[in-house]
């Protein structure tokens, strides 16, 4: 019986390519890192956002003093924290589900 033609490969010397297929691995990040990492991402915009504020406020002719800018860049950047933190580990229990 003779094989279909439409099915038989042709005869072909062409050196075939190995190409090699590394797997993916998805390592989770632990809480304690998510923290930390959220936390140094926060302070290094701390130190940005103070600076542009004070920077911006003098520009625009707004009185406002040291201790005041640092105040409000303080309670922004709890609550940047905060997002941050929960945003993470909202994905992280997104992600872990599928």
């Amino acid at each position: 019986m003779m094989p279909d033609r439409q099915f038989a490969r042709p005869y072909s010397r062409r050196k075939r390519r190995v190409v090699k297929v590394t797997e993916t691995i998805h390592v989770r990040q632990s809480k304690r890192m998510a923290m930390l990492e959220t936390v140094v991402s926060t302070v290094v915009g701390l130190a940005v956002a103070l600076a542009a504020q004070v920077t911006l406020f003098k520009a625009m002719g707004i009185p406002v003093s040291l201790h005041q800018n640092v105040v409000v860049v303080l309670v922004m950047t709890v609550l940047s924290i905060a997002r941050g933190y929960g945003l993470r580990r909202a994905f992280n229990w997104y992600h872990g589900r599928q």
